[in-house]
Formats: C-alpha cells, sequence, structure tokens
C-alpha cells in the first residue's frame, strides 16, 4: 500500500507504515467527540469515504443518526477497523464532522425566523472547496436555498433538512451591478441604479423574482419608493433587500452613540429595525402592501430574535453569519487483545472511555 498517495495529514501516514510493518492487524476503537454542541453532519460523506478506503478494508462504523443534536464532548462516533486501515480516516471524517456547529446555527436562525424562510449566503465567505459542504449543512438546518448552483447541486443530492430547498442558487442582482448602470433615456423617471437594474433584471428573466437591493446610494426610502413606482406592474417584482453596511445609518435609521446589539439594531448603523419598518411604510403607502421584504447583513439567530421580538416587518433572511467549525477530535479508547477489548486511552481521555455511546447507530 501506497500511503503517501492520498492526502491526511502527514503523521498518519507515518503511522500507518509503522503498524503495517511492526504491529499488524490491531484492531482499535476510535470515539469520536466535539468541544461545542451542533448537529450531527456526514453521514452519507463518511459511508462514501469508508466503503473507498484506499488505505484498507472499511471500518465498522456507529454514530448518531444525521441530523441529531448533541452537546459538548458527548461521544457521537465510535470507529473499529485495523489500525493501519482507518488511521489515515481521522482526518478526513474530522473535516466533515466539523460542519456540525453550521448546521446547529443555521437550525437556529430558522427557528427564531418563524417561519420566515432563511437562505444561505455565505459563499462569497469562503473557499470554494467548502461550498457543497455548507450548503448540504444550511440544508440540514432547514435553510430554504442557498447562493450559488454548486452548493444547490449538493443539496440537491443530500437527503436530509428541508425538503423544499431551492433546486438552483438563489439571487438577483448585487450592489457591483448598480456601479455600472448607464443613463437610461427610454424610461421617464431619473431612475436610482438599484432600480434600473432591477428593471432590467425583471426584463431579462421574467420568469425569476425581482428584488431591488436598496442601499447602493444611501438612500434606502428613496429608492423602495422608486422601485415601487416603476416596478409594481411587473408580475415578477418580488420586493427589496435591505443590506446597508455597518458603515453609516441607512436612510429611515436613526443615529446613535450608545453601545451594545439592542441599541444598534433599535437606532444604530446598518440594517435595524426601524429601518425595516419605514421602508415598509414606503411600500404600503406607494399601494405595494404585498410586495416584500428580505434582510440580510449579520444576521444570526441572536439578531433574528432581536428583528421578531421588536416586530420589524420582515419576510426572509439571507445570511452568511451560520458558518462556524466546530473543534472535533477523535482518540482510540480500545484495543481489541485476542478476543477482549481493553481500555487503551491516552492520559487525561480516561473520561472518553467510559463515556456512555447512547444514541449511536450501525451505518456502516
Amino acid at each position: 500500500m501506497n500511503y503517501d498517495s492520498v492526502n491526511p495529514d502527514v503523521y498518519f501516514n507515518n503511522s500507518a507504515k509503522i503498524a503495517k510493518k511492526f504491529t499488524p492487524d490491531t484492531y482499535v476503537l476510535y470515539r469520536y467527540f466535539a468541544r461545542k454542541s451542533g448537529l450531527f453532519f456526514g453521514t452519507d460523506f463518511i459511508k462514501k469515504l469508508s466503503q473507498s478506503n484506499p488505505w484498507g478494508e472499511e471500518p465498522t462504523i456507529d454514530a448518531l443518526p444525521e441530523g441529531t443534536y448533541f452537546s459538548p464532548n458527548q461521544v457521537i462516533m465510535q470507529v473499529t477497523g485495523k489500525f493501519e486501515d482507518i488511521v489515515n480516516l481521522e482526518t478526513d471524517f474530522l473535516s466533515i464532522l466539523t460542519i456540525s456547529s453550521t448546521a446547529l446555527n443555521m437550525q437556529s436562525i430558522v427557528r427564531e425566523a418563524n417561519e420566515r424562510p432563511v437562505y444561505d449566503f455565505s459563499a462569497r465567505h469562503y473557499p470554494k472547496g467548502i461550498w457543497g459542504e455548507v450548503a448540504c449543512a444550511a440544508k440540514l438546518g432547514g435553510a430554504s436555498g442557498c447562493s450559488t448552483n454548486l452548493g444547490a447541486y449538493w443539496a440537491s443530492l443530500y437527503p436530509y433538512g428541508n425538503e423544499e430547498f431551492a433546486k438552483n442558487g438563489v439571487g438577483t442582482t448585487p450592489h457591483a451591478l448598480s456601479a455600472v448602470m448607464p443613463e437610461n433615456k427610454e424610461i421617464k423617471w431619473r431612475l436610482f441604479p438599484e432600480v434600473k437594474n432591477a428593471v432590467y433584471f425583471a426584463q431579462l428573466f421574467p420568469n425569476k423574482p425581482a428584488v431591488v437591493l436598496n442601499d447602493y446610494s444611501g438612500k434606502e426610502l428613496d429608492v423602495t419608493k422608486e422601485a415601487c413606482e416603476v416596478l409594481k406592474d411587473y408580475p415578477n417584482f418580488w420586493g427589496v433587500r435591505l443590506d446597508t453596511c455597518g458603515e453609516r445609518v441607512g436612510q429611515g435609521g436613526t443615529e446613535s452613540l450608545l453601545a451594545g446589539d439592542w441599541v444598534k439594531w433599535l437606532t444604530g448603523k446598518g440594517v435595524t429595525v426601524p429601518l425595516c419598518k419605514n421602508v415598509r411604510e414606503v411600500m404600503d403607502a406607494c399601494g405595494c402592501k404585498d410586495k416584500k421584504i428580505m434582510v440580510s447583513s449579520g444576521f444570526d439567530a441572536k439578531k433574528t430574535e432581536f428583528f421578531v421580538k421588536h416586530n420589524a416587518p420582515f419576510d426572509a433572511i439571507g445570511t452568511g453569519s451560520f458558518v462556524e467549525f466546530n473543534q472535533v477530535t477523535a482518540d482510540i479508547t480500545h484495543i481489541k487483545i485476542g478476543d477482549r477489548w481493553e481500555q487503551r486511552v491516552k492520559a487525561g481521555r480516561e473520561w472518553l472511555a467510559k463515556a456512555p455511546s447512547f444514541g449511536l447507530e450501525r451505518i456502516l
């Protein structure tokens, strides 16, 4: 076996070679646990890795059911097999299980959103190599879609979580498009660039919802008013998205010199409760009571809970503020000697060897 032909941690490669030569065919029991709570994530990924194990025989695996909540230091998975066959799987397994916090964080936002759809907008903040796993974790947590087609494709193959998760990436136009909007002579309104690009979107994609990202010009209320006037007769006009950045007070918000989340979300910079309410009032006054508001920019569970508690009128959330990597680790706790298992664990982890393994089910 060429243990260097794939890419686990090098010290596992070294260990496999040593064990193969000097202590072959030693069966071991690994136990996995996390430092923080999470939703167990990765059953199918772990099974696929194990069934195509390039280092030897596939292991025996017992794990929590997909999506099961777990507490810190709870045994979430056990892996049994020959040491030289399974030691190199540890890094891959850990890199999958770490997404468990991401799934839990999304679930927390979805619960606080109180049946409003929540969308995964995290791709811009993380490497492309994890978009698929993050989208699956978002789906497990109850999200309604994600911003990339790659993530949506992965999620379509992932059989857990929200069955209504969008089959394609969700989104309209970014701030960047407003920067390149030309003068538009054929439309009688002056038109803010945000509204211009929404008009083009509505015309070019008549079967997709047109959402006006209303903060580029720094005049959220004026842009919203103009958007309603220009777009209200377009059948695919969905509404507006509030994404005011944390560097300024939005038009319709109020300045504050006080500190604390409750202050900044009521009277500070960025997307605030008063900004939502004032935008809603403008839309209603323009005859767009049926049009909706999406909020984004820093919406974790705490901010979502605050907005709901203070009756902010919003209909959907786009967020990247849910991705978190749990610190998951594993240790051998027992080795098999003859027909019996003997405890053998590193100092300080004796508790892991004795910890109950309730809730685990055979997955492989």
